[in-house]
């Protein structure tokens, strides 16, 4: 009997004191560049700093290189990233927002098949 309640108490502080280790399904990491992978090429965001947004936490990313748009137009290096400015985070929701000004919500979250 005693020998039955070690080994249990055994497993039960073994299993207490594992730290599981989970998919994090955010695009977003703090304090991290986050990399996507797309099929030639390898694309990569880095919040340069946060803000509050009415509508949740607002991630700004790290500018970059803004393309020439006429002929005598030089680069610069205050351009959007693939992704847009900015990223506002609310209820595991994600919102881009793309050069058309158009939003585009990534909810990670979500089922497959889920609409």
């Amino acid at each position: 009997m005693i020998q039955t309640i070690l080994i249990l108490a055994s497993f039960i502080l073994l299993f207490s004191s594992v730290n599981l280790q989970a998919q994090n399904y955010s695009p977003i990491v703090n304090g991290n560049t986050s990399f996507f992978n797309f099929s030639d090429r390898i694309e990569a965001l880095h919040v340069d700093s946060i803000t509050v947004d009415p509508k949740g936490n607002a991630h700004h990313f790290i500018k970059t290189w803004k393309d020439p748009v006429g002929p005598e137009e030089c680069y610069t290096t205050d351009g959007n990233t693939w992704a847009g400015s900015k990223c506002v985070a609310n209820n595991h929701v994600y919102y881009f927002f793309n050069g058309n000004k158009d939003t585009i919500a990534f909810y990670p979250t979500k089922e497959i098949n889920d609409t």
